[in-house]
């Protein structure tokens, strides 16, 4: 069998990056999953700062299993020294729908490329939306 490593790294070659190019500053949410469920996100991130290459890469899983969540980083390789994005989070609330937020700390222009590695009721948005806590929800914050 593979290192885990090295089939995260095949994974990733069939899957297309969701590009979200923000200028602003806060939190924005780019994708859902079922907290009602049994949930898991592989999830793969670059940044790019104008119109270069991308700056870094970054591994998180998030795992929804029986009354209880983990959210961690499993890779990071040379994230951009900018430091454009600078926490995730999940905003969770049982048997609901949750989020995946990411928070932008600088007011230049960025994209977050971002791409599910494996899923299970768990998807990325095509346009990301800001981000909120909403009533009866609670957070699960990770600083790069």
């Amino acid at each position: 069998m593979k290192p885990l490593y090295t089939q995260f790294k095949e994974q990733q070659k069939n899957m297309k990056y969701k590009a979200y190019s923000l200028t602003n500053s806060g939190w924005y949410r780019i994708g859902e999953f079922d907290y009602n469920l049994t949930a898991t996100a592989f999830l793969s991130f670059g940044v790019k700062a104008g119109k270069g290459n991308i700056a870094g890469i970054l591994g998180l899983v998030a795992v929804k299993g029986f009354n209880k969540i983990s959210f961690e980083k499993i890779l990071r390789q040379a994230i951009e020294e900018t430091k454009h994005f600078t926490k995730f989070r999940l905003v969770i609330k049982n048997y609901s729908i949750s989020y995946i937020e990411a928070y932008k700390s600088t007011e230049t222009s960025a994209t977050l490329l971002a791409k599910l590695s494996a899923e299970i009721n768990t998807e990325l948005y095509d346009v990301a939306e800001e981000g909120n806590v909403p009533e009866g929800y609670s957070t699960i914050e990770l600083e790069l």
